[in-house]
């Protein structure tokens, strides 16, 4: 594997990432950071508390909601205000945005979270399927998180930071475990 590493350093490729693999012998470690506005919020943060991942809530409308009904949870208005280590996953819902004014929450959410956002972290956000909504305006707003989620995959893909976009059908928001 040093030679790999030697032989891309020495093609002016720079350095790859180290990256954290997971293995069926280690649960998740560190903190999460849940925002955003939909129906899947509760369910994620309820799931994350079950299994004793640590989970954050900004300080925001949807994000407040949340906080109250998962006692453990500690609320702060900036990740530079975060006690601890670094985040290792960002978790946006974004299954609730009904227009692209809504999206002004996904970027006062990531805005400041990806400086807190450690190497080999993922970022997760949840949108329903453009193609089954009742207007245009909620259709462009779920498809803009799909642009939303690869632009942040490049804003950060040099640190091994992952991106993944997850469509959640109407009614399926109490299978968020699976």
């Amino acid at each position: 594997m040093s030679q790999i590493v030697d032989t891309l350093i020495n093609l002016g490729l720079g350095k790859p990432a180290e990256l954290k693999r997971y293995s069926a012998n280690t649960s998740f470690e560190g903190n999460i950071l849940l925002g955003g506005k939909g129906d899947c919020l509760s369910e994620v943060g309820a799931h994350c508390q079950k299994l004793g991942v640590p989970v954050r809530h900004p300080l925001n409308a949807a994000g407040e909601a949340v906080a109250a009904a998962i006692s453990s949870s500690q609320s702060w208005e900036s990740s530079e205000e975060q006690p601890g280590d670094k985040l290792q996953a960002l978790f946006f819902d974004g299954t609730g945005l009904r227009d692209t004014t809504g999206l002004k929450l996904a970027y006062q959410f990531f805005q400041p979270a990806l400086k807190s956002l450690a190497s080999s972290g993922r970022i997760i956000i949840l949108a329903r399927p453009h193609r089954d909504v009742d207007s245009p305006e909620f259709a462009a707003s779920q498809r803009a998180l799909e642009g939303l989620s690869r632009s942040l995959a490049k804003e950060s893909g040099k640190k091994g930071v992952t991106s993944q976009l997850m469509y959640v059908e109407p009614g399926a928001e109490k299978n968020i475990e699976a």
